[in-house]
Order: structure tokens, then sequence, then C-alpha cells
């Protein structure tokens, strides 16, 4: 009798995981806590500000197109600040995506130029992380479905942590992406992020500070 309960116990751990779900491969310390005094005196020759993600030189971004980026929330207004889809993708840990309420459903696309470097790791900056009391004060995202041309692809487990969340995959491309149920082959290429669990903050609007590509950046084959 024992040997049959530790036997169901043991099928139905198996059965429940999903192998679709990954986890982080690397967490990255960013830092975005700054003195008043550090922020009045900073100057950076590209322009940047504290929060900006330091330049590294040549990177997926040498070969890398994304020629738009869509969301749930495409233009709101939270205290006063404007929130804009781009704010994930401007390479500034300072401008959150936030999410507004009213949405159905809450996600950001990217769409790639057909001749986009492919890309090995995404990176994703979890909640708004200018300062402690923002990033109380909004959810952040717990699990995101990933799709690549509508298709789901695998299930992010984010942390709830400030630190950049590196997840690494088998290079995508356009030449990954051309099979039979896609009908955007040719053209565009598109990965889709939907947050379907979130970790609660003060808000249940969802913020999410960064998430953009590495890889070689070289290569689109």
């Amino acid at each position: 009798m024992k040997a049959i309960l530790i036997l169901l116990i043991f099928t139905s751990a198996l059965f429940s995981q999903n192998k679709g779900e990954i986890n982080p491969t690397e967490l990255r310390k960013i830092k975005t806590e700054f003195t008043k005094e550090y922020i009045e005196n900073y100057s950076d020759e590209f322009g940047g500000n504290p929060w900006s993600r330091p330049f590294q030189g040549c990177s997926w971004y040498c070969g890398g197109q994304i020629d738009l980026i869509e969301s749930s929330t495409e233009c709101k207004y939270f205290n006063q600040e404007k929130i804009i889809t781009y704010n994930i993708h401007d390479f500034d840990y300072g401008t959150a995506w936030i999410n507004n309420n009213e949405d159905n459903s809450r996600f950001i696309e990217y769409i790639f130029n057909k001749n986009s470097a492919k890309f090995t790791e995404i990176v994703i900056v979890n909640g708004n992380v200018k300062s402690d009391s923002l990033w109380n004060e909004y959810s952040r995202a717990k699990k995101i479905k990933m799709y690549i041309n509508e298709i789901y692809y695998k299930t992010l487990n984010l942390e709830d942590i400030k630190d950049e969340q590196v997840f690494k995959f088998k290079s995508i491309g356009a030449k990954t992406l051309q099979n039979p149920k896609s009908k955007n082959k040719e053209k565009q290429w598109k990965v889709k992020f939907e947050i379907i669990q979130t970790y609660s903050g003060i808000k249940s609007n969802v913020a999410i500070s960064e998430i953009y590509y590495d890889g070689d950046g070289h290569e689109n084959e």
C-alpha cells in the first residue's frame, strides 16, 4: 500500500510539471538607487542618465532589427508620467512599461525585420526599479507566456527581484520560424510576451522596466 502511495505521488508530481516552463539561467546585478547629488552631477558622453544601461560595444543590436513594438497599453499617464510602449526597450532602467487595468490582456509584442539577426538570450528587468517606493507601488510579472508568430513557445518564470533575469534559448530567428503553421515566415517575425501571473504590489498595474535581446548579432540564418 505504501509503495502504491509513493508511486501515485511521484506520478502526480511528474505530470504536474510543465515542461514548457523555464527559469532564469543567470541573474545580473544592476544599480538603480542613487543619491540626489549623484543624479544632479551625473554626465554621460552618450547622453544617458544614471539609470541608462551601460554601453557595451557591439552586441546583438549590431545586426538585430526590431521594426515595431506593440503592447496592450500604448500610451497612458500614471502620476503625471507618460507611459509608452517603448519604455520597455529604451535601455533605461528608470523608465518602465506599466499596463492599464482596463486591458483585457497584458502583453508586449516585438516585431522583427525578416533580416534581423537571430537571438539566443532574452533579458528581463522586472518591476519599476527606479526606486524602492515605485517597486512596491506596482505589481511585477511572475509568469510570462512567450509566443513566436502567435504560436506558444515557452512560459518564463520570473523572480521577484530587481536584477536582470537572463533566459537562454537555442537560436531564434527567421529561419527558425519557417514552419507550416507560420503565416508570416517570408516577412516580419514576432515574439509576444503575455503576463499571466503577477507578484502583488500596492497597485494591480504591472510594471516591467526592460525586455531586450542578446546573441551573436551577425547571423540571421
